[in-house]
């Protein structure tokens, strides 16, 4: 990859930044086809055009506010000459029952996944660009006292060569 030439960051006093999760939608990344968007002098956006194959439809998910989260976070190791990013997407849908053990079930059990998330702002990233997402922890939560949590958890993680792509 080659270097990109450096740019700046323009402070909106008028923005409001929101963090959270709205809603995930889910696909096997077989069933979809991913091109990075370039501009006219052929350097990448940071935003990536997906195509469903015929067909194919996106999973969604939807849970309580301030129950799920992302971030990503950037490994380097000079000595190798290695860096990239590793997104960690955490979920809990909350109230364990059948249709839901079931819809999370199909998610652990795909180790190639490509996922969409909205966050609190409205923006849409995708995790699973350059590599499939897959599932690598999760479980069943029943609680103990009565205000404790009974759902469901899920930690989607995906590495991907930079930032992840909106």
């Amino acid at each position: 990859m080659a270097c990109a030439s450096l740019t700046s960051i323009t402070l909106d006093k008028c923005a409001t930044n929101r963090g959270g999760i709205l809603k995930v939608w889910m696909i096997d990344r077989d069933d979809v086809t991913i091109a990075k968007t370039l501009d006219s002098s052929n350097n990448e956006t940071g935003e990536v055009t997906i195509t469903l194959a015929q067909g194919k439809s996106w999973s969604a998910f939807e849970f309580r506010k301030g129950s799920s989260s992302y971030n990503s976070e950037l490994t380097v190791d000079e000595a190798n000459g290695i860096s990239f990013m590793t997104s960690t997407l955490v979920l809990a849908f909350a109230k364990q029952e059948v249709a839901k053990r079931v819809a999370v079930q199909s998610v652990i059990s795909n180790p190639n996944l490509f996922v969409v998330v909205k966050d609190g702002n409205g923006e849409y990233t995708a995790l699973g660009v350059d590599e499939p997402a897959s599932v690598t922890a999760g479980g069943a939560n029943a609680g103990q006292a009565a205000s404790d949590p009974n759902n469901y958890t899920v930690t989607v993680t995906s590495i991907e060569n930079e930032l992840p792509f909106f």
